[in-house]
């Protein structure tokens, strides 16, 4: 099964607050390049086809440039680290195959207040304030023109270049989530900003902000926990269902919640059902099924053919899986393993829906949620509306994780590839039927008022 936000925001985001904080102490270049060694030969060994998108003459360029930078300073910080391989481990366009770090602003002094106090979202290449943290009053919809002397599109630029991701939807997606931590991780931030704006009319200014410290930084953001789930009746005949999140570790809790959903939708005899996974980055394919077995009464696949690859290290962390089929399929000259998706019959269930079914995608639509909506797309189960998903439909995946030897850094690195159930593999995300603005609408609307206009667009 595929692990989307379970693990890629477990490595991308949620080890930025991890409590395994990173040592502050420096390694020596040596060591340094022990560890690129290291990062190389594991993506080797364990990715199933590495250089599907960059060449490996270019990599092994990078890897030499990287190894001549390491050698030109006696002592690296794990976070100098992070910048020097991060963009080689993203040139891989691998959206499962990453570089992070550890939270390292855990151990420092908490008094330098060195996190930028804004929320932002990217649209349409553009940074809007969403919302402030700062005793001054920005308007929501300012724009974002620069920050400490920096033009605004430098600073995504460079960022993106630490986003591992295939497309660039996905990263700009990943770098909204996190932006103030990527702002630091790159430029190393601190103090106050000096940030350059416009506002909704047009109107040029300059503001000085005070960041603040990662205990108020995670204060602030917890205040606004997204649901993992939620169910609306919006309008008349029509339910909308939200579904944020496909948490493996959240299973029993998603199928209680689901069970519950399904009957009061039978009960009100519903007619249209909205999913909406515009903000689901994936989780494990359980929680996709359990789903589709309420929307679908036909045998599907997850996907037309899965592509695996053995080695000693993805051994150690998946045995159960390699010793469950060694012994039933045959492994080539590359160590690559080729089977078939089961189909699979969903149960028998006097709640399944029977009506109209719509799913809302984006560029935050990853992993397990893009397979989810290749399973409706491909099996036409319903329409698909709003952007194309951030994931790609036909895609490498299921990471396995670890750690750098000397500075700890946390990586991960697929170790199979998923061809959709249609058999094919464009190179794209799963493509709307209906292309709404989602995230457009979601930025300037409240939920009642997206979702409303979400469906007077797809039903009138």
């Amino acid at each position: 099964m595929r692990k989307g936000l379970l693990i890629t925001l477990l490595l991308i985001i949620v080890l930025f607050f991890s409590i395994n904080v990173l040592s502050e102490d420096t390694i020596s270049n040596k060591k340094a390049v022990q560890d690129l060694d290291f990062l190389v030969n594991r993506l080797k060994e364990v990715h199933p086809n590495l250089y599907f998108e960059l060449d490996k003459s270019k990599a092994d360029n990078m890897v030499n440039d990287i190894k001549d930078k390491l050698y030109k300073k006696e002592r690296w910080t794990a976070i100098e680290i992070y910048r020097l391989f991060a963009p080689f481990v993203a040139s891989f366009k691998d959206g499962h195959t990453i570089l992070s770090f550890n939270s390292e602003l855990i151990n420092l002094d908490q008094n330098k207040q060195r996190l930028l106090p804004l929320d932002i979202r990217i649209i349409n290449k553009e940074v809007l304030i969403k919302k402030s943290y700062t005793v001054q009053d920005i308007e929501k919809g300012t724009k974002v023109l620069a920050v400490n002397g920096i033009e605004i599109n430098k600073i995504l630029s460079e960022i993106k270049k630490m986003i591992s991701s295939e497309n660039d939807s996905l990263a700009y997606a990943r770098i909204e989530k996190a932006f103030s931590i990527y702002l630091w991780a790159v430029y190393n931030f601190e103090g106050s900003y000096q940030l350059k704006l416009k506002d909704k009319k047009g109107k040029g200014y300059s503001l000085e902000v005070k960041g603040i410290t990662k205990e108020i930084y995670d204060i602030q953001r917890s205040k606004k926990q997204r649901e993992n789930w939620k169910l609306d009746f919006p309008i008349k005949n029509t339910a909308y269902l939200t579904i944020n999140t496909f948490n493996g570790s959240l299973k029993e809790e998603f199928k209680v919640e689901i069970d519950k959903y399904f009957e009061e939708i039978n009960k009100r005899k519903i007619n249209n059902l909205f999913i909406d996974l515009s903000e689901n980055g994936g989780g494990n394919t359980d929680l996709a099924k359990y789903l589709v077995d309420y929307i679908y009464d036909k045998p599907y696949s997850l996907f037309n053919q899965v592509t695996m690859k053995y080695s000693n290290y993805a051994f150690k962390d998946r045995s159960n899986i390699f010793i469950k089929i060694y012994y039933q399929l045959k492994m080539n000259e590359d160590n690559l393993i080729f089977f078939k998706s089961n189909k699979i019959q969903p149960k028998d269930n006097e709640l399944r829906f029977k009506g109209n079914i719509y799913l809302i995608t984006a560029d935050y639509t990853f992993s397990t949620a893009t397979d989810f909506a290749a399973i409706i797309k491909d099996y036409g189960i319903g329409t698909i509306i709003g952007e194309e998903t951030g994931g790609l439909a036909s895609s490498y995946g299921d990471m396995i994780s670890g750690r750098l030897p000397n500075s700890n850094l946390p990586f991960g690195i697929s170790y199979k590839y998923f061809l959709r159930p249609a058999g094919f593999d464009n190179k794209r995300g799963v493509l709307p039927d209906i292309e709404i603005k989602i995230n457009k609408l979601k930025f300037w609307y409240d939920k009642d008022q997206y979702q409303r206009m979400i469906i007077n667009k797809t039903l009138n």
